[in-house]
């Protein structure tokens, strides 16, 4: 399975994560995996109200995609990201909410039309994603300002100090209870 683009600004490897955990349990109900799984290829779009749909090819097998999910995108709210509703509200779209997308459209990838199948589970939901959360957005990859050389090379210095340091504590430590020893058998034995 390969998400082969996502514009929806959520966080694509959890996006990934849910899929693969949803089709594990599938494949305990199907005995099977989706019979495209390997190749299948999903494509993510965001849209700006609070709500999902999903179209998936029977069988699998589309052209330019397999499976096409449109989610909420989050919009940023003080310091918590959320969708938002048409009134500009914030609004929640959890993990449940995309599991049972994911779940409905890979359902169709196993062949099967609405009529054929039930929709999955709060129950089934509960057990897959004890934990409900609000889905992540996307990671912001705007790169901190590029540190000047020396000042990289001066900040692992310090880094590599530190950590000879501790390991120079531990030899200290070491060597005392070897000289303790030492002078436990020297006394024991009368050594000189």
């Amino acid at each position: 399975m390969k998400i082969i683009t996502n514009t929806s600004g959520r966080n694509t490897a959890y996006i990934k994560s849910v899929f693969t955990k949803v089709h594990t349990y599938m494949r305990t109900l199907e005995k099977r995996k989706a019979p495209n799984w390997r190749n299948l290829r999903v494509k993510i779009e965001g849209r700006e109200e609070n709500y999902h749909s999903g179209r998936a090819y029977i069988g699998g097998r589309g052209g330019e995609w397999d499976v096409f999910l449109t989610l909420p995108r989050p919009v940023k709210h003080g310091t918590a990201w959320h969708s938002e509703n048409k009134k500009g509200q914030p609004m929640f779209y959890g993990t449940h909410s995309l599991a049972s997308l994911v779940y409905h459209e890979l359902m169709h990838t196993y062949g099967y039309k609405h009529s054929q199948y039930n929709d999955i589970s709060e129950k089934e939901l509960n057990k897959l994603f004890p934990e409900v959360i609000d889905l992540p957005p996307a990671i912001d990859k705007v790169k901190a300002a590029a540190l000047p050389k020396w000042q990289v090379k001066y900040d692992s210095a310090l880094k590599r100090r530190k950590v000879w340091k501790a390991k120079a504590k531990r030899a200290a430590n070491a060597l005392k209870k070897v000289e303790k020893q030492i002078a436990y058998y020297e006394r024991t034995y009368e050594i000189d």
